[in-house]
């Protein structure tokens, strides 16, 4: 009773966002068998059931957010994140001393970015398609650059957006397609930690979440429709959303196989 008391605020709502997850996603079977049978004590016993399963699932994942080797293990990943991957990949040449899951931490973050890469680039190519000509190259898109490493490397600051791969593209023209792709990524490896499965909740959720920080950096210039929460959009704007969390899946699968 008394980790269930800690899941719930003084209005006895759940406050953390991830827990109310795992409760929703836990109690949604149970709903939907109930809502198949006419209402009365059938149907109310099965959402009952599901209630207790949704808090007994609520008090399993706070034990894990609050167990202290799962909130090192967060600390670390969180920390991976903020090093370059020369960095990272430099420590795993020197993995003696380290403990165990700071190790994996390290694997586990160069491999998410990996798939970002990879999730880019379809991206980019997705973009770039519908300007492809006869001979397979692209209608020229120039535009300038401050990447100052890209710039040395290729002595101009000049780039022609469209016919540049996207592994090859200055990190400042890498733009939205890395940001989303990071985004999805990010949210489907945090899935996974916690079991669960990428079903059509989760896309819906994690669609939510690119959007949210969509509009966070394009509110300036974004139309009224996309300036809409999520859920107020319109399918054909939903639909963007969803097909980079699709993609993002895909890639996941493919890349774990």
């Amino acid at each position: 009773m008394k980790e269930q008391i800690k899941i719930y605020n003084s209005e006895g709502r759940v406050e953390d966002p991830e827990i109310a997850r795992k409760m929703a996603k836990t109690e949604d079977p149970f709903r939907e068998k109930a809502s198949k049978r006419f209402l009365g004590i059938g149907a109310n016993k099965i959402i009952k059931k599901g209630e207790v399963a949704g808090e007994k699932a609520g008090e399993q994942l706070f034990k894990r957010m609050n167990d202290p080797i799962e909130i090192s293990f967060k600390k670390m990943k969180e920390n991976a994140k903020n090093r370059t991957t020369e960095e990272l990949e430099a420590d795993l040449d020197y993995s003696s001393g380290r403990a165990p899951h700071a190790q994996v931490a390290i694997e586990l973050e160069i491999e998410r970015r990996k798939m970002v890469d990879i999730l880019g680039s379809l991206l980019h190519n997705e973009w770039r398609a519908s300007r492809m000509k006869e001979d397979g190259t692209f209608e020229s898109r120039l535009k300038k650059t401050k990447d100052n490493t890209w710039i040395k490397k290729y002595g101009t600051d000049n780039v022609d957006i469209a016919n540049t791969d996207f592994d090859n593209l200055p990190e400042d023209w890498k733009g939205e397609n890395k940001i989303s792709a990071d985004i999805a990524m990010d949210e489907i490896f945090k899935a996974k930690a916690e079991g669960d499965i990428f079903d059509r909740d989760f896309i819906e959720y994690t669609s939510a979440i690119i959007h949210t920080k969509w509009l966070e950096r394009n509110s300036g210039w974004a139309s009224e429709e996309q300036k809409k929460p999520y859920s107020d959009l319109s399918e054909e704007e939903k639909e963007k959303d969803r097909a980079i969390v699709r993609k993002a899946i895909e890639v996941y699968q493919n890349s774990i196989k």
